[in-house]
């Protein structure tokens, strides 16, 4: 092995096929995944954050999935953490920590290093964040950000309210705003991104969204709503508003499905920034195409044993 430990991502925009791609990678090598989704770290929310079925997840052993219930707390800073230890134990074990996820800030906080301060959520201070943002524009509260830290606001895309907000926390919680990244470099790392056509691509997000919904979407926000309140932060999850919506009965059930299907993709419009064609960082292949994967991977791992 390298000094470097290795690792492979599967990592990119929503809907590509990370999961499916990451479990037949599984079935070939001796991987552990993983998760660099936000979303999916919260028990009893699979269904909405198209988390891994425990029949999948029998294929390997997968980390940072359904483990913390939805009232915890979770941040960048945790998944760093924890992360970072597990790829190192991984590395030791002659296992592959198999990166998998779209969550474009926890990816690139691992590999390049962010500094990262540990800010605690203030509520009273989001609320009133977001007071702003309903009263006065997207627009506003972004350009509040810009003065307060104009580097978050360099790579923060400003209709990403959370993403705002929570720069908007940080600076005015800490007195300073965030660092700028110092690349640390530390991975031998291998990025892997699946591509497909626009057109098939958004077909793929409205076919996954009636999946979703078809099969208890519905009845597990229902389950949640029975346990914890509709203000929790983890509901601003996609779709979930929109399922909170319709059982009100403020919207309608083919509204409820269009409008998720909408914000997942505004989302990907989104992701568009954290994941770059030209990154020469990441090689995209096409999503339909098992075949060029494996043999992608298996080069890499050939390479790696190579230079052990």
């Amino acid at each position: 092995m390298q000094d470097k430990d290795f690792l492979i991502g599967i990592i990119g925009p929503t809907a590509t096929g990370k999961t499916d791609a990451a479990l037949l990678l599984a079935q070939n090598y001796n991987v552990e995944i993983l998760s660099a989704d936000a979303s999916q770290t919260r028990r009893g929310m699979e269904i909405g954050t198209a988390a891994p079925t425990i029949e999948q997840q029998s294929f390997a052993r997968h980390h940072f999935i359904n483990f913390i219930d939805p009232d915890s707390d979770w941040n960048i800073k945790k998944f760093v953490e924890l992360a970072e230890n597990k790829i190192i134990h991984l590395n030791k074990r002659n296992r592959i920590p198999l990166l998998v996820g779209g969550s474009g800030l926890y990816i690139w906080s691992l590999l390049e290093g962010r500094s990262i301060p540990e800010v605690k959520p203030d509520l009273e201070m989001r609320n009133e964040l977001e007071l702003i943002a309903k009263t006065k524009g997207h627009e506003f509260l972004f350009n509040i950000l810009k003065i307060e830290d104009p580097i978050s606001a360099q790579r923060i895309d400003p209709l990403n309210i959370r993403r705002v907000i929570r720069a908007l926390e940080i600076v005015r919680t800490t007195g300073m705003p965030v660092q700028p990244i110092e690349y640390k470099d530390q991975y031998n790392a291998h990025l892997i991104a699946l591509e497909w056509p626009e057109e098939v691509l958004l077909e793929r997000i409205e076919q996954r969204v009636h999946f979703m919904y078809e099969n208890g979407f519905i009845e597990e926000v229902n389950n949640l709503l029975s346990e914890y309140s509709s203000s929790l932060e983890a509901f601003k999850s996609i779709g979930y508003q929109e399922v909170i919506a319709y059982i009100n009965n403020d919207i309608s059930l083919n509204e409820s499905i269009e409008m998720t299907i909408q914000s997942t993709k505004r989302f990907l419009k989104m992701q568009s920034r954290w994941f770059k064609k030209n990154d020469p960082r990441i090689n995209w292949i096409p999503g339909n195409n098992p075949d060029i994967l494996l043999e992608h991977v298996h080069n890499l791992v050939k390479k790696e044993l190579n230079n052990g």
